[in-house]
């Protein structure tokens, strides 16, 4: 009797509360059950239990349908053949039905077989980490399939995938290349570094480019390639790209060491030195060429080579000597003596005397050159401003010359030329000893031939005068003398004769 009227209390509680309470008089929910003991008794619900197949077969027979929509029941091993309603049943677990197909209740965990499926993990939609998660693949490997145009990005245009064209944006999510990267902003910003070994250590190959209306203007650097140092270093080496001033007339530049070596502008010209080509080669500076030991033909036509102390030109048949222009300028002295010296001793001029220009004797190829003496010197004054090449050559004789002992530095000529710029105090430009200084002993003879050839390259202004010295030098050990001249019979100590000839180059 006790029995009947707890069951029939208990019927009453369900139907009056619709709530059921197992070990409790007041239940929260629908079915609130509360642990008898502490956990001296194994305490929980266990939910019906069936094998995978066995799951397959109630399904197929429609014991599961529409009314038990999310019925939970726990398989015991995975479905050896499963149907569409049964393919997420994979492993031993725990599933729900969803009135059609039965889904797995996620762990912790997901296989590889339930990712491939969809079922659960990153593909089941929009979510956040609740902290750094790390995926440990070991040598497993992860890989993506999309079609879409942005099937795969990080913050939208930070780093985007275009699967359907095959392309990659790093600032876009509209990449136009294989790889596209754009700068956000409107500055000459640095775009990429391609190498770098450490932040702000050794060289960066890094690219540069300019968006916006910050290069407008014609010449202004577009686009940077090639070398920096630092982190945030200017180009060292490498490529400079300018716009001109249109959409097809920029030109390109090449630095080395910081600084533009070459440009190619937009015609074409191609700049060694200079900013502003005006020729197809403009070099501001010396250009050297070596020996080109190919066969002179129509092909190779205008070529130029230096061999052997020569330069040739290929006139397209033959290589044929590459002449300088004629002299501009020839000046001829006559022959003229030096005045006997009284006797001085080593590493002294014995015999000086300025180089007497004579007019008499003056010849002019192409120009006129003023020629005269301003109680100072005799002098050449050049029609033109420029640089020129002045080639001095004498040859003569010193009479009566005594010996000398060996020395250290010999004896011989000496020409020095001097400039007056603007028609001012003359100062010496340049020194130039033969190659006749001998530094063995010389015995006495009546007469000691010599000769100098000299070479100079000067730049001169239009009022400048140049002048030229003669010496002859005696260098020998201590105590040794020397002589050129002092026989009363002779009118003089020496007689030399000078040629110059003057270039414009």
């Amino acid at each position: 009797m006790k029995h009947l009227f707890t069951t029939a209390a208990l019927l009453f509680s369900m139907t009056a509360f619709a709530q059921v309470g197992i070990n409790n008089t007041s239940p929260k929910a629908t079915l609130d059950i509360t642990a008898k003991t502490s956990g001296t008794k194994p305490e929980g619900l266990i939910i019906p239990q069936l094998t995978g197949d066995q799951i397959r077969t109630a399904t197929a027979g429609a014991v599961y349908g529409t009314n038990q929509k999310g019925l939970i029941i726990y398989a015991t091993s995975a479905d050896s053949a499963p149907t569409s309603a049964t393919a997420n049943i994979t492993t031993a677990g725990y599933y729900y039905f969803d009135g059609t197909n039965w889904q797995k209740v996620m762990t912790g965990s997901v296989a590889n077989a339930d990712l491939e499926t969809g079922v659960g993990g990153i593909y089941k939609g929009s979510g956040a980490l609740s902290g750094n998660t790390t995926v440990t693949q070991g040598a497993n490997t992860l890989a993506f399939t999309s079609t879409a145009t942005n099937g795969f990005s990080v913050d939208g245009t930070t780093l985007s995938v275009d699967a359907a064209n095959n392309r990659v944006g790093i600032g876009t999510s509209a990449p136009e290349a294989y790889l596209d990267v754009a700068s956000a902003g409107t500055a000459f910003t640095k775009n990429a570094i391609l190498s770098r070994p450490a932040s702000g250590m050794d060289a960066n190959f890094i690219l540069k480019t300019s968006t916006g209306n910050t290069t407008s203007n014609s010449g202004d650097i577009t686009n940077t390639f090639g070398q920096a140092y630092g982190a945030n270093g200017a180009l060292s080496e490498g490529f400079e790209f300018m716009r001109g001033g249109g959409a097809t007339d920029g030109s390109l530049a090449i630095k080395t060491g910081g600084t533009e070596r070459l440009r190619i502008d937009t015609n074409g010209k191609v700049g060694i030195g200079t900013t502003s080509p005006s020729a197809k080669l403009d070099v501001a500076g010396g250009v050297k060429i070596g020996n080109d030991t190919g066969t002179c033909s129509a092909a190779n036509q205008g070529t130029l080579k230096y061999v052997g102390g020569q330069c040739y030109l290929c006139n397209g048949t033959s290589w044929s000597p590459f002449a300088i222009a004629s002299p501009q300028v020839a000046v001829v002295k006559a022959t003229t003596g030096f005045p006997a010296p009284t006797v001085m001793d080593e590493n002294m001029t014995i015999l000086s005397q300025q180089v007497p220009i004579s007019t008499a004797n003056f010849t002019a190829n192409s120009i006129s050159a003023t020629l005269g003496n301003d109680g100072v010197r005799d002098f050449i004054k050049l029609p033109a401003a420029g640089v020129y090449q002045i080639n001095f050559s004498t040859f003569g004789s010193c009479y009566n010359f005594n010996s000398i002992s060996a020395g250290a530095n010999g004896t011989g000529l000496n020409v020095s030329i001097y400039k007056a710029p603007n028609n001012t105090t003359y100062t010496l430009l340049e020194s130039y000893r033969s190659s006749a200084f001998t530094p063995y002993a010389i015995v006495a003879q009546s007469n000691f031939n010599t000769q100098l050839n000299a070479s100079f390259v000067v730049s001169v202004s239009s009022n400048d005068k140049l002048a030229f010295q003669l010496d002859f030098i005696k260098s020998a050990v201590t105590g040794n003398t020397c002589t050129c001249g002092g026989v009363p019979s002779l009118p003089s100590g020496g007689t030399f004769t000078s040629q110059i000839i003057v270039n414009k180059l």
